[in-house]
């Protein structure tokens, strides 16, 4: 797709005034300078402590319960004084970061966490950062636009805040885009096994993976959702191996815990209806009734699309996925909205007169993240929001792109 599509509307009147230097340059310039203060920031740590904070943001958490499992203490991985135990040496006496994951996720860490801290946070960021380039390679062979422009694509997306954040503080957010765009990938290919083998793995964060178990269902792609069924039983069963036939009323007790603390601590960063709501209303029980109002409602409306559309277009089944899974869990952190990069990517294949302005919108939205603990509330949210409207109408008709002005069709 021809640069000038990206940066114009119809008529030759600009959207934004996009040089080919701040498209296609600036993000490998910010790109190095991120990386040079990555490598002296590892450099000069000591512990996880940094001159500017804690290295690896969360990673301690995942570090924590990696030493739990390399000890081959499985059975106490969601014992709190555990992990603060291991977490102590880098977070400090009284401190500890819920590791809050199921038990199947625990067990790569267990070798992440042979490594010292920070070459272990080194390892999963150089992991984190190829999930990123594997995903945007599958998209070459989804998108022309990502065809036409692989590295700029990798760059950009790499400096959207919530995903640049999520790299940077031992998030997983790679690995779950990763994960959602394979699925997409192998449904298109026709490999629809492993997209519910990737769906399956996916249950690492199931608030994620049961909504899409449900909506590849509810759109006849009866394989993906039996080789995802049978990938949960799986790893039901490495669960039950490696704690006992209890694990999952454990893990429930440690989500419990965790979400019960975290409510009101991280509401400004819970970007899901209920997340907006709490950081809005605080915690109580109208602010959770009108969540999972909004929440039921969202998933109505995205399953009957994706019925609707089963004989249709995957990619916008995907772009309509992306936001509407952010939006209808409970606890959605801000990196996770990074999720929207899918949709923006089949926006901007069929919509790209129009995205001009729309991008430029959703990376300021990504920014305004750092005002979050002081407005309340985290703006990635109105991102989320934008890109879930924009994708509802591109699936009404070929010429509904246009919603901020001028016409359009898709595919230009």
């Amino acid at each position: 797709m021809p640069m000038g599509v990206f940066m114009r509307r119809q008529g030759g009147k600009d959207w934004l005034p996009l040089s080919p230097w701040l498209l296609y340059r600036l993000p490998y310039a910010v790109i190095a300078g991120v990386l040079i203060g990555f490598l002296v920031t590892l450099f000069t740590v000591e512990g996880a402590t940094t001159l500017v904070g804690r290295l690896g943001g969360d990673y301690p958490a995942f570090y924590g319960a990696g030493r739990i499992i390399a000890t081959g203490d499985w059975e106490n991985l969601y014992d709190l004084g555990r992990q603060a135990g291991e977490q102590k040496p880098l977070l400090g006496a009284g401190q500890v970061l819920y590791f809050a994951y199921p038990p199947f996720a625990a067990l790569p860490f267990g070798l992440l966490a042979e490594l010292e801290y920070r070459w272990s946070y080194l390892l999963y960021t150089l992991i984190l950062f190829a999930s990123l380039l594997l995903a945007t390679h599958l998209l070459r062979s989804l998108s022309s636009y990502v065809k036409a422009h692989y590295w700029p694509v990798v760059g950009w997306m790499l400096l959207f805040y919530p995903l640049l954040k999520a790299v940077g503080g031992g998030q997983n957010s790679a690995i779950t885009l990763l994960l959602l765009i394979g699925s997409w990938w192998g449904v298109t290919h026709g490999r629809p096994y492993l997209s519910g083998l990737l769906i399956g793995l996916l249950l690492y964060k199931p608030h994620f993976a049961l909504p899409m178990m449900l909506l590849f269902l509810i759109a006849g792609h009866w394989r993906v959702a039996a080789a995802s069924v049978a990938t949960a039983l799986c790893l039901y069963g490495i669960s039950a191996w490696m704690m006992g036939g209890d694990w999952l009323f454990q893990w429930s007790e440690q989500v419990l815990r965790f979400a019960a603390e975290d409510a009101g601590a991280n509401a400004f960063q819970n970007i899901s209806w209920y997340g907006l709501l709490a950081g809005l209303f605080g915690v109580g029980i109208s602010v959770t009734i009108a969540g999972i109002a909004c929440s039921v409602m969202t998933f109505i409306y995205l399953g009957w699309k994706w019925w609707q559309l089963r004989d249709g277009d995957m990619d916008l089944r995907m772009a309509l996925a992306a936001p509407g899974v952010v939006l209808i869990t409970p606890h959605t952190m801000f990196y996770d909205g990074s999720l929207i990069l899918i949709s923006l990517v089949v926006l901007i294949d069929r919509c790209a007169p129009h995205m001009g302005l729309r991008m430029l919108l959703v990376f300021l939205a990504g920014i305004g993240h750092y005002f979050a603990p002081a407005i309340g509330f985290s703006t990635v949210f109105f991102a989320v929001l934008a890109t879930a409207w924009w994708s509802i109408n591109a699936t009404a008709s070929q010429r509904s792109c246009a919603v901020l002005g001028g016409a359009g069709s898709d595919g230009e």
